[in-house]
């Protein structure tokens, strides 16, 4: 383990790393970027083939009205993305 990481971040790292994954965790501190925007920003920075994400994590009703990353990648995808739901 790479130490260090405390709070959601560790949590994620260490249960990657369970799994054979080392991972590089990016934090980004964009007061005024959307989540979205963030991640098709790192998208483009990295270099990234597929973004792998979870959908809806607020209930669907919450998403059709707020919005959300989920419904903001679907419609405007910044490369493949690789889904569970």
């Amino acid at each position: 383990s790479h130490g260090g990481l405390g709070g959601p971040e560790g949590l994620l790292q260490r249960h990657l790393e369970r799994h054979g994954v080392t991972p590089n965790i990016i934090r980004d501190s964009s007061d005024d970027a959307s989540a979205a925007d963030v991640l098709r920003h790192q998208v483009k920075t990295l270099g990234a083939d597929m973004v792998v994400m979870g959908l809806f994590g607020r209930s669907r009703l919450a998403e059709l009205i707020l919005g959300g990353v989920s419904n903001d990648l679907l419609a405007e995808p910044p490369c493949p993305l690789f889904l569970s739901h």
